[in-house]
């Protein structure tokens, strides 16, 4: 299952033979939010760029296999990866631990083996950005249709109330 680190999904890691696969986006999230105050962050956020240009490249080759993808992210991400990991260890030791820059690499390691599951399978997304974006339109139109029942419901009131 591709997720964000939301702790509700714990259960379902615990209960069914599901693989986590962390999601890049959420990482990079919380290193955008301090990248103003940060060098550090820049240089998290530099690195996490170059994961999307591996995976920008690999968009628009016709008939690639899902293993033809995973070796191409072997071949290019996973050094990066090896070297943020770390630069990551490295960083969290000289920042407070305390601080935003500590929350964001923490974030980060305590989600490494996760956040790297795409590396092992073309299939998986760098991340779930996609699903994302498809469960916002059920939402919108949820959102939609619940702000037309309730419509409904108070006019009905009002008939009954005059």
């Amino acid at each position: 299952m591709q997720a964000d680190a939301y702790l509700g999904y714990n259960i379902i890691y615990r209960l069914v033979t599901v693989i986590e696969v962390a999601c890049w986006a959420q990482a990079r999230s919380y290193f955008e939010e301090i990248s103003k105050e940060s060098t550090a962050a820049q240089e998290a956020l530099a690195t996490v760029a170059g994961l999307y240009v591996v995976e920008k490249k690999l968009e628009p080759v016709k008939g690639i296999t899902v293993d033809e993808i995973a070796a191409q992210r072997q071949a290019f991400a996973k050094p990066i990866l090896d070297a943020f990991k770390v630069w990551l260890d490295q960083i969290l030791l000289s920042v407070s631990q305390a601080g935003s820059v500590a929350k964001a690499l923490k974030y980060t390691l305590n989600n490494w083996q996760a956040l790297n599951r795409h590396l092992e399978d073309g299939r998986r997304n760098i991340d779930n950005n996609p699903a994302e974006r498809l469960t916002r339109n059920i939402a919108v139109g949820r959102k939609a249709i619940c702000s037309s029942v309730v419509m409904l419901a108070a006019n009905v009131l009002q008939l009954f109330t005059v």
